[in-house]
C-alpha cells in the first residue's frame, strides 16, 4: 500500500507530465489506494499546497541547487518541492520527517542516487532557519503566471490584484446544497453532526449551508444517498439570480457536471422541466448520474452545442448561460490554472456567440443569466455590453462580480438580463 507522500508525488508528477484537472488526478489515485482519513487529508494538503506555491518553492530551491531548476529530473524536483513545502509551510511536520521522508521518496522513484542531493539541499534550508526567500517579481511571490498578474493589475489596480490573488491562497469555505426533496437542513445537520461534520444554514439562500470540519464529507452515507451535493456559494447565488421559482421551462446551456441544473430543479419544483445541456455525451452522462443520485425527475440531460441554435429545444422562460471561461475566479480550487498563459481576449468571441444563441431560446418577459467563474472583465462586462448593444429587446436588471476576499466564495460574474414583452 502506498503512503500519503507517495500518492502526492505520483499526482504531482502526472500533473507535470500530462496536465489535466488536479482534483481528477488526485482523486483517481486516492480511490485506488486505501488511506486513513488523516492520510487522505495529508496527501491532499501536500499535493494542493505544492501546486499552489510551485513558483515560490522553486525560487527557494534554486539558490541551494548546483543544477538549474529546469535541468532537474522532474521526480527529484517534485520531491524537493514537497520537502521544501513541508519545511516552510507545515509546522505540524518535524524537520527530520520532512527530510527523511523526502529521501525515502528517491528510493520509491528508483532515483536512489539523488538521495544525498535531496538530503543536503533540504538540510541547507534548515540551517538557514527555514527563512522564506521572497522574490521581487510579484507573480513569482504569488505563484501565478505573469499574464494573470498583469491582467488583474491592469483591470483592478496593483493593490487590489494582489489582494485577490492572495485570497486564493487562503482556505476556501465549503458550501453544500441540501436536497430538500429528500431531507431538510435540520435533519441533515443532525445526521452529519454524528459523523463530526457540521453545517450551518446560510441566510437568504434556501437550502444553502456552510460546512465546517469537512473531512470525509463525500464518503458519508448522506452524500451517497443524494441528500446533498457540494456547490459553492457563488454558484448558488447565480441560480438565485435566475429567479427559478414559478418557471415552467428552464434551459441550462452549458450545464455539466450539473450542479446549477440541480439547484434550479430543486428551486423551481417538480412542475418545471430543466433541460440540461452539454456538448459532449460523456459530460451529459455526468449530469444523468448526478440527477439519478439526487432522484431529480424534472431534469432532461441533453447533448447540444450551445453556440448553434437548435429550434427543436423550443422556448423557455428562464435560460442560464454559464459559459466556458478562463477560470480565474476558481484558482483557489484549481491551482493548475495559476500557470496558464492567459490571453484576455481569447474567449470573447465564443462567449458572445453562446450568449447570443442562448437569447434566441427565451420567450418575451423571460430571464436570461450570463455567468462566468472568471474575473477578467473582457469575458464579463465587455460581453454583456456588446450583447445589449446588439439586442435592444433586452435590458440589464443587475450585474455583479463576486470576489474571494470580500464575498467568501469563488470569483464569479453574474449578469441578469430580461427580455422585454414588446419593442416600442
Amino acid at each position: 500500500m502506498k503512503t500519503a507522500r507517495q500518492i502526492s508525488l505520483m499526482a504531482l508528477n502526472r500533473m507535470e507530465k500530462d496536465g489535466g484537472y488536479s482534483n481528477i488526478v488526485l482523486n483517481a489515485l486516492l480511490e485506488k489506494n486505501e488511506l486513513s482519513r488523516e492520510d487522505r487529508s495529508f496527501a491532499s494538503r501536500l499535493f494542493y499546497g505544492v501546486l499552489e506555491k510551485k513558483l515560490l518553492l522553486d525560487f527557494n530551491i534554486a539558490p541551494l541547487s548546483k543544477r538549474p531548476i529546469a535541468k532537474l529530473d522532474i521526480d527529484i524536483l517534485n520531491i524537493l518541492r514537497m520537502g521544501m513545502y513541508q519545511l516552510l509551510f507545515l509546522e505540524s511536520v518535524p524537520d527530520s520527517a520532512a527530510v527523511n521522508e523526502s529521501v525515502k521518496l528517491c528510493n520509491f522513484t528508483k532515483k536512489k542516487s539523488a538521495s544525498g542531493f535531496v538530503n543536503a539541499l533540504l538540510r541547507a534550508k534548515i540551517r538557514q532557519n527555514k527563512e522564506i526567500c521572497q522574490p521581487k517579481d510579484k507573480s513569482v511571490a504569488l505563484s501565478v503566471d505573469n499574464s494573470i498578474y498583469a491582467l488583474l493589475k491592469e483591470q483592478y489596480g496593483k493593490e487590489r490584484a494582489e489582494q485577490i490573488l492572495s485570497a486564493f491562497s487562503s482556505e476556501t469555505p465549503t458550501y453544500i446544497r441540501v436536497n430538500t426533496q429528500k431531507t431538510s437542513l435540520s435533519e441533515l445537520s443532525e445526521a452529519l453532526s454524528k459523523q463530526n461534520v457540521h453545517i450551518e444554514a446560510v441566510s437568504d439562500i434556501e437550502g444553502c449551508a456552510l460546512v465546517s470540519n469537512v473531512g470525509a464529507l463525500l464518503q458519508t452515507k448522506e452524500f451517497n444517498d443524494g441528500h446533498f451535493y457540494v456547490q459553492d456559494l457563488a454558484s448558488q447565488l447565480c441560480c438565485s439570480a435566475l429567479s427559478p421559482k414559478g418557471a415552467s421551462r428552464i434551459l441550462d446551456v452549458c450545464a455539466a457536471p450539473g450542479g446549477k441544473s440541480f439547484t434550479l430543479a430543486l428551486s423551481a419544483g417538480n412542475n418545471c422541466k430543466v433541460v440540461s445541456c452539454d456538448l459532449y455525451e460523456n459530460r451529459v452522462n455526468l449530469i444523468k448520474k448526478g440527477a439519478e443520485r439526487l432522484s431529480l425527475k424534472n431534469i432532461e440531460p441533453t447533448v447540444n452545442d450551445a453556440s448553434i441554435y437548435n429550434e427543436k429545444l423550443g422556448k423557455f422562460d428562464r435560460v442560464l448561460c454559464d459559459v466556458v471561461c478562463s477560470g480565474l475566479g476558481v484558482i483557489g480550487k484549481k491551482p493548475e490554472i495559476r500557470y496558464k498563459n492567459i490571453d484576455p481576449n481569447e474567449l470573447f468571441d465564443i462567449q458572445y456567440s453562446i450568449l447570443s444563441t442562448s437569447a434566441k431560446y427565451l420567450g418575451n418577459g423571460g430571464i436570461l443569466v450570463y455567468s462566468t467563474c472568471t474575473l477578467n472583465k473582457r469575458e464579463n462586462e465587455a460581453v454583456v455590453e456588446k450583447f445589449l448593444k446588439q439586442n435592444i429587446e433586452f435590458s440589464l436588471e443587475s450585474q455583479k462580480t463576486y470576489f474571494p476576499d470580500t464575498d467568501g466564495c469563488d470569483g464569479f460574474f453574474v449578469a441578469k438580463l430580461v427580455k422585454k414583452d414588446e419593442i416600442l
